[in-house]
């Protein structure tokens, strides 16, 4: 079972790191938002299809960074940062809700 470790008493003081008010929650239900971002897997290693019918399975990207493989990222800034486009359907972002422990810790 994957746990997570809270900081009950807010940021660390910069003269040092303390254990004092860290607790761990059990999170076995957990998820998070995720979105599709293309342009980010390296070859081998997309989540699912790729956006041109190529294929339609996960694995099977043949070169890095296509920007028709994607990858399941948490939403928010990761995917830019990451050189990534995130996936646009109809006008809106492709969202989906995942088991955190895929994304922390596993």
């Amino acid at each position: 079972m994957k746990k997570e470790l809270i900081l009950a008493t807010g940021l660390l003081g910069l003269t040092g790191c303390t254990t004092q008010g860290v607790k761990t929650v059990e999170a076995p239900n957990a998820t998070i938002t995720v979105v599709k971002c293309l342009g980010i897997a390296k070859a081998g290693y997309n989540d699912c299809g790729s956006t041109d019918g190529r294929h339609t399975c996960s694995g099977q990207a043949t070169k890095d960074l296509d920007p028709t493989e994607w990858k399941y990222l948490p939403e928010g800034p990761l995917c830019k940062a990451m050189g990534g486009t995130k996936m646009v359907k109809n006008g809106k972002v492709v969202k989906k809700q995942k088991p955190a422990t895929k994304f922390i810790g596993s």
